[in-house]
């Protein structure tokens, strides 16, 4: 009887610290992203979500063309991909990368310089991630380096820049984030590190090499 007591007392004592009537927060601000450190981090938590999953590596690189030279299956085949043929045309994870790294570089951003070079260059890093997979299904994509507002409609459709073109804003990127990235060791370790960067720079380079080579052809 007297646990049940001191139960319901401290119940009884937590409803009196808050109020009932205040409504949930649902949704984030700017302020909550860009005010802090913590802000930013939470922020590019969400960029994870694009790397691929234990299911997904089945699907890797050159894992199903080896696949099908293997087993000969005739059910599968390869074809060029265009916008209208598959659903991997899709430009939502640049729109949220953009958003982090224009806030970064406007007044609301007021944490400390270090911690913005970092978080760029995590956001970098995924935007060279992402650029880098829809050159190898597209070979040629719009790149586009900011955030687009409903007004820019011109930019939307724009024309597709040059293959060349795209793999140097990839390594700019990279470049950026292997030089900001204060994470520098990917041993235990599940956020993108200074060595992620220099791996998918490695890749950047050999689709440049490739390029030059088939153009020399």
């Amino acid at each position: 009887m007297k646990k049940q007591l001191a139960i319901l007392t401290l119940a009884m004592l937590a409803l009196q610290a808050c109020t009932l009537e205040e409504k949930m927060v649902s949704s984030g601000s700017r302020e909550l992203v860009f005010g802090s450190s913590s802000g930013l981090e939470a922020y590019s938590l969400s960029f994870y979500n694009q790397l691929p999953s234990l299911g997904d590596l089945s699907s890797a690189e050159g894992t199903r063309a080896d696949y099908i030279a293997a087993k000969s299956i005739n059910s599968f085949y390869c074809e060029g991909y265009s916008p209208e043929g598959v659903t991997s045309w899709s430009w939502s994870s640049l729109r949220a990368i953009n958003f982090l790294i224009d806030g970064i570089h406007s007044e609301d951003c007021t944490v400390p310089q270090e911690d913005k070079d970092h978080y760029e260059g995590i956001a970098r890093w995924f935007r060279a991630r992402f650029y880098l997979a829809k050159l190898q299904k597209y070979g040629a994509v719009p790149w586009f380096d900011h955030c687009l507002n409903s007004t820019e409609v011109d930019l939307m459709y724009k024309n597709r820049d040059p293959r060349d073109t795209i793999i140097t804003h990839i390594i700019k990127d990279l470049d950026f984030a292997a030089e900001h990235i204060t994470t520098t060791s990917s041993t235990g370790n599940t956020r993108i590190s200074k060595n992620a960067a220099y791996a998918l720079k490695s890749r950047a380079w050999q689709r440049l090499q490739e390029y030059y080579a088939d153009l020399n052809k």
